[in-house]
């Protein structure tokens, strides 16, 4: 599986990704269509990062048709996430249902990460890093990486990852007791190795408990109508 990100259509993700001649989206969408067509059956995830600048729908899906040849579109996810900075309405519905339509519209797959693992805990899945390191995680400093791809393609790792030890469903974890583990799926590996370090064990991931109900009922409706597309 490859996953591979964007952050919005052509202009908005060339002012992130700075590179000479501003061509850091062609670049990108390039390489996912360089995958499709040199592996057969590769599960290829185009991860589009959401915020309220970046999430233009008409632009994103007009920039990949220009560089995606319709006869492969059907063979790329693309999944449109808010960045995890942002509350969960930050973003209207309204705006991401449209994108959705459009993609679909457009042949291409469509994915929603809203209820559902952080690709982390995947046991096979690793961040390559633009120096040649490699983490488990892509929001690592490039000081402390914790592997290296050798020229051979392998992983050389200076230590293993405690992400397999602390799970949402260890005895250490609050997400034990909690009725919507199943929709929530606990804290992401990063965060749970931070709070085992700072309370012991790995504790809820939402912010003032008191309307936890809340907040977790209101993420299944908007996964729930975000699956409406069209309708």
């Amino acid at each position: 599986m490859f996953q591979i990100t964007i952050d919005g259509c052509r202009e908005k993700h060339n002012q992130v990704k700075r590179t000479k001649g501003n061509v850091a989206f062609d670049q990108t969408v390039k390489n996912v269509l360089k995958i499709v067509k040199i592996i057969p059956d590769v599960h290829c995830i185009l991860r589009i990062n959401c915020s309220p600048d970046t999430l233009e729908p008409e632009e994103i899906v007009k920039d990949l048709n220009g560089l995606i040849p319709i006869e492969f579109r059907n063979r790329i996810q693309i999944s449109p996430n808010r960045i995890w900075q942002l509350d969960m309405d930050s973003i209207p519905l309204a705006k991401f249902t449209k994108l959705k339509h459009l993609l679909s519209s457009n042949y291409y797959g469509v994915g929603t990460s809203e209820a559902s693992t952080c690709y982390v805990d995947f046991k096979h899945f690793n961040s390559i890093f633009p120096n040649g390191c490699v983490d488990k995680c892509e929001d690592e400093k490039l000081e402390g990486l914790k592997g290296i791809l050798t020229e051979s393609g392998d992983i050389v790792w200076s230590e293993n990852h405690p992400f397999e030890t602390y799970l949402p469903l260890s005895e250490n974890s609050e997400c034990l007791q909690c009725k919507h583990v199943g929709f929530c799926m606990g804290p992401c590996p990063k965060k749970r190795n931070m709070m085992v370090k700072q309370y012991g064990r790995v504790v809820c991931k939402i912010p003032g408990k008191h309307n936890k109900d809340k907040i977790i009922q209101d993420a299944i409706l908007h996964y729930c109508e975000s699956l409406n597309i069209g309708c």
